[in-house]
């Protein structure tokens, strides 16, 4: 997930397990203790926001 992160300029957080986390940074994201089938929330925000967002949609449909 975090190289998806790399790709985009805006600013993207993962929100689940109530923690909220920076999604490019991989120990936070771990540290979050999110489990596969658990639901999360991501936000992104910046001039490339709606293609983080739909590209970070895609992994998450493939993957988890």
């Amino acid at each position: 997930m975090v190289k998806e992160v790399k790709k985009f300029a805006s600013k993207i957080t993962i929100e689940g397990n109530g923690k909220k986390a920076d999604a490019g940074k991989l120990l936070a994201i771990m540290g979050m203790g999110i489990k596969k089938g658990m639901e999360v929330t991501v936000t992104a925000e910046g001039a490339d926001e709606d293609a983080a967002a739909a590209a970070l949609e895609e992994f998450f449909k493939a993957n988890f």
